[in-house]
């Protein structure tokens, strides 16, 4: 069912239906739903995902330009989706990734490294290791890869990379 959707931030940006994976589209439908999965699950304002998939390059009218790229974007889910949704969702003052937070797997990452870090306090050696040891399982590669020039995204990535050694600790 579409429970069984994710949208994968580690590492290269990708769908992942059914136990397959798929990678979007174009490099800017890419930066789009990686900047939109860092937002999960708040609205993104238009001017930031702007900023997001052009950097210092942005396009005239890059308001028009980027209702063209996410209704792309929502085209490639379809295409790699069984059952259609509409998961880009228009809400003012921008757009967002409708979709549980676990459906994105740098949120799932966190949860587990932090839960792990959690039980590691608690003296639960062994649930420690357990709940790490799944963390880093779900950890592809670095997290918002795909926007790592994007000042905004950085903040993000560098909390989760600092989960991540510390998992691995």
């Amino acid at each position: 069912g579409s429970g069984d959707v994710r949208f994968r931030v580690l590492g290269d940006t990708a769908l992942e239906s059914d136990g397959a994976s798929a990678t979007i589209g174009s490099e800017r439908q890419r930066r789009l739903l990686a900047t939109l999965a860092m937002g999960v699950p708040d609205t993104v304002p238009t001017d930031r995902l702007i900023d997001a998939v052009w950097g210092d390059a942005q396009p005239d009218n890059a308001v028009n330009a980027l209702r063209t790229v996410v209704t792309r974007l929502r085209h490639s889910l379809d295409d790699l989706e069984a059952e259609t949704g509409r998961r880009v969702v228009s809400r003012p003052p921008g757009y967002v990734l409708d979709v549980p937070a676990d459906a994105v797997d740098a949120n799932r990452f966190a949860d587990l490294a932090l839960a792990g870090r959690r039980r590691l306090a608690e003296g639960d050696l062994e649930g420690a290791r357990r709940t790490q040891t799944e963390a880093l399982r779900v950890w592809r590669g670095p997290a918002y890869a795909e926007v790592a020039d994007d000042p905004c995204a950085q903040p993000e990535a560098t909390l989760l990379e600092r989960l991540w050694i510390a998992a691995r600790e």
